[in-house]
């Protein structure tokens, strides 16, 4: 694509991102060469326009790709760190249960203790059980 005949080079557009194009093969940008082009009898009737539309075309359309691919790669991340949270949470929510079971079994062992008067025994099921609950 003659770049210099439309008017602007798209190598110029992106550099230095990741979408850069790297240097443009035609190494002279002249702007006394699109003026000549420009009030010539051969103006818009060499394809140039048309070239470069196309090849604007392709660039949307990689760029359009890149990011879809990038959505879909981070849709898989979100459901991957959601399904880690949700196995998280699950343990928690587990040792929780485990710890309140624990509590109320050391609750009931101390009523126990305590109306068959063991009180040392009951005191020190309440030390544990106020250890649970911290």
């Amino acid at each position: 694509v003659s770049t210099q005949s439309t008017g602007f080079c798209p190598h110029d557009l992106f550099t230095n991102t990741r979408a850069d194009l790297g240097t443009c093969k035609h190494a002279i940008h002249d702007q006394k060469i699109r003026e000549v082009y420009r009030t010539s009898q051969r103006y818009k009737t060499m394809g140039y326009e048309s070239m470069m539309l196309r090849f604007l075309e392709s660039i949307v359309e990689d760029m359009e790709k890149k990011i879809r691919k990038q959505h879909e790669r981070l849709e898989h991340d979100e459901r991957y760190m959601k399904q880690e949270q949700d196995k998280l949470d699950e343990g928690r929510n587990q040792r929780l249960e485990d710890l309140d079971k624990k509590i109320d079994t050391l609750l009931e062992k101390m009523s126990e203790a305590g109306a068959s008067g063991n009180v040392d025994q009951a005191q020190q099921m309440m030390r544990e059980v106020e250890f649970f609950r911290q």
